[in-house]
This record gives structure tokens, C-alpha cells and sequence, in this order.
């Protein structure tokens, strides 16, 4: 009975997890930490339904260690920790990945 709740509760399978968890961590490193609610969806497009309440927060509890995003942390928890400094600089990283890409463009044109 415990094996078909947790099997229930994880709703993916082991591989599925997996892969998932490649996915956030990718989207991560090309710039794009995805959030709590763009995981729900993802999940919820693969299994063609729904899934429960806490499905997303449970998941990222399980694999907190092995997520890049900072961005899964909730509101409340963030509020908790409004001076978080790596949160401040992985967004402060985006920004300069941010500026890299889109400054020598802006360079290239001049104002007549």
C-alpha cells in the first residue's frame, strides 16, 4: 500500500523524473530557470491531466539537491530569505549574460 501511495504522490516514473530534472537544470544553464508553476504545466501536458495540490512542491523537495533553479523556492520561503545571496547573483548573472548578448548589437547602430 506505502509503494502505490508514493507511486501515486511521484505520479512519474523513475526515468520520466529524470528526465525532467535534466530539463529544469538545462533550461537553467541556457538562461531560462523555469518556475514552479512552468514544471506543474509541463508535467501536467505530459500525463495528459492534472496533477494533485502539492505535486510540484513535493517534487522539488525530493530533488532539491540535484535542481539548479533557485527560482523553485516558494514566495514565503524566499520572503524568509530576502538577503539569499545566491539568489541575488544568479540573477544578477542573467542580467550580464543578458547585456553581453544584446550590447554589441546596440553598439553596431548610430543615432543619426
Amino acid at each position: 500500500m506505502a509503494a502505490a501511495s508514493l507511486e501515486y504522490k511521484q505520479r512519474l516514473s523513475g526515468p520520466q523524473e529524470e528526465a525532467l530534472i535534466h530539463l529544469i537544470n538545462s533550461l537553467t544553464d541556457q538562461g531560462l530557470p523555469p518556475t514552479s508553476r512552468i514544471i506543474q504545466n509541463l508535467v501536467e501536458e505530459l500525463l495528459g491531466g492534472p496533477v494533485r495540490k502539492n505535486w510540484t512542491g513535493d517534487f522539488i523537495k525530493r530533488h532539491k539537491d540535484r535542481l539548479k533553479s533557485l527560482y523553485l523556492d516558494n514566495i514565503n520561503s524566499q520572503r524568509h530569505k530576502a538577503e539569499y545571496t545566491p539568489s541575488f547573483k544568479q540573477f544578477y548573472d542573467l542580467v550580464v549574460q543578458f547585456l553581453a548578448v544584446s550590447t554589441p548589437a546596440a553598439q553596431n547602430t548610430s543615432i543619426c
